[in-house]
């Protein structure tokens, strides 16, 4: 075998042998860390998660009442009676009064004056028509007054009910000496104290008590009521039902009752369904021919929780894109601060069940806490919960204060990587392709150089 054949067949095993030995090597698995940043110190910004609220019910709203008890009066009579010649006496009456309501405390007052001159002496007597009727039959008798021998009187008296006043008074005058006929003039007056309707002593200002809308507590009405000259009066505060019972004289129920006060403040406690209510604010004259004005205030306050779009703020993660098919191990890394301290709720959720807490629904979360003013989380995830979209939820649970909250989060997984079992085997195999080019390259070369040359051409043989 000449010389290039035997070089090019040492370059092709060289060449054969250093790819097999290049690729052949058995591979090496790895698994190389990556991570994407969802949010970096991202700011979240929720407002209270109770706020203050309150409603002006009254704001000194005037109530002018007139009084419980008045006193009234009526004339009985006012008449001369003359004793006729053919008699001992001679009288006139008086028709009780109508009386349309209570009525206590009659008094029956007057004069009976002689109108001769001189005056002459005469008795004088008052009666009821039984009492009356018994004086003329010369019988015992009982007088709601009398007086003898008198030439002017004065009178008075009292009758404690309205039943015991009869329904005529008689005024009777007598001849105090037999022959001697007066002439008197009588005149009576019956007064009393008659309470007054229901209508003119009492006065109610009524009014819709606050609208809520969300969750509230803490629902307080507070205010005042005082008499502008400072006198007394009774006061009360009730709901529709137990103030028709009140204005009606039933029995009733009161938020809140004071009497015989000229100046009262109140603050009363009511639940949500008293409070959203109609409120009634009465006050009732007590008095004797007082009139009053009452001045009321009434301002009724509450907590109401806020709508959670209002006291919670979100942040929403796109899905992370792979490199490779296979990937494992994701974790959700991350923290959440309030820049003042204060405390929040914090909760990551998948989309679903985002939607079910904000929907006041059952839900689970991968992730919550709640009054902390710092959190810091690493949730184990599988791919499908890392390659989905994340809810990153801040929710603000106090009362009046707004609230800023910085997330970070960042996610962490392992992908599959292939590398050669050794570096050393791949650089070998290499190396000795390379060197079997080389020698394939000088095979050729030396092929060209020790080509054989062509024989030289025989001359031909000359004829003979």
């Amino acid at each position: 075998m000449r010389i290039p054949v035997v070089i090019f067949v040492i370059g092709i095993i060289m060449l054969i042998g250093g790819i097999i030995l290049a690729v052949a090597v058995p591979a090496t698995v790895t698994w190389q860390p990556k991570s994407e940043v969802l949010a970096s110190e991202k700011p979240l910004e929720v407002s209270a998660g109770w706020q203050s609220k309150n409603k002006v019910l009254a704001d000194k709203e005037s109530l002018t009442i007139s009084p419980l008890w008045k006193w009234k009066s009526e004339s009985l009579i006012d008449k001369v009676i003359t004793v006729d010649y053919y008699e001992t006496y001679d009288y006139w009456f008086g028709y009780k009064p109508l009386i349309f309501e209570e009525a206590k405390n009659f008094v029956v007052s007057g004069t009976a004056t002689e109108q001769s001159s001189p005056q002459l002496w005469f008795n004088f007597y008052v009666f009821n028509s039984v009492n009356f009727d018994l004086w003329k039959a010369g019988s015992p008798y009982t007088s709601y007054y009398e007086a003898k021998g008198k030439t002017s009187i004065n009178f008075s008296f009292s009758i404690a009910t309205k039943d015991a006043v009869p329904d005529m008074f008689y005024f009777a005058v007598e001849e105090y000496i037999l022959g001697i006929k007066p002439v008197v003039r009588v005149t009576a007056t019956i007064s009393w104290i008659e309470k007054s309707s229901r209508y003119d002593y009492t006065e109610n200002f009524w009014t819709l008590g606050a609208t809520i809308f969300g969750e509230s507590q803490s629902i307080v009405l507070n205010g005042s009521a005082s008499e502008v000259g400072n006198k007394k009066f009774n006061f009360y505060i009730l709901d529709s039902t137990n103030y028709l019972n009140w204005y009606d004289g039933k029995t009733y129920t009161a938020y809140y009752e004071k009497k015989n006060a000229s100046t009262i403040n109140f603050s009363i406690i009511l639940t949500e369904e008293q409070a959203t209510s109609f409120i009634y604010f009465a006050v009732e004259n007590p008095n004797l021919d007082i009139d009053e004005t009452v001045t009321l205030s009434a301002t009724i306050s509450w907590i109401e929780k806020a709508s959670i779009y209002d006291s919670s703020e979100y942040f929403m993660s796109w899905e992370i894109l792979l490199t490779v098919e296979e990937a494992k191990d994701f974790v959700l890394k991350g923290s959440a601060t309030e820049v003042a301290n204060k405390k929040f709720n914090f909760y990551i959720f998948d989309t679903t069940n985002y939607f079910n807490w904000i929907g006041n629904k059952a839900y689970s979360a991968y992730y919550e806490k709640k009054n902390v003013t710092t959190t810091s989380f690493s949730i184990p995830l599988t791919k499908d919960e890392a390659t989905s979209i994340l809810y990153f939820v801040v929710e603000n649970p106090l009362l009046d204060t707004n609230e800023t909250v910085k997330l970070s989060a960042t996610i962490e997984w392992n992908e599959k990587a292939t590398i050669a079992a050794t570096v050393g085997g791949f650089i070998l195999g290499g190396i000795i392709t390379f060197l079997g080019i080389i020698v394939i390259i000088i095979a050729g070369v030396a092929a060209l150089v020790f080509k054989p040359k062509a024989p030289a051409p025989t001359p031909p043989t000359p004829p003979t």
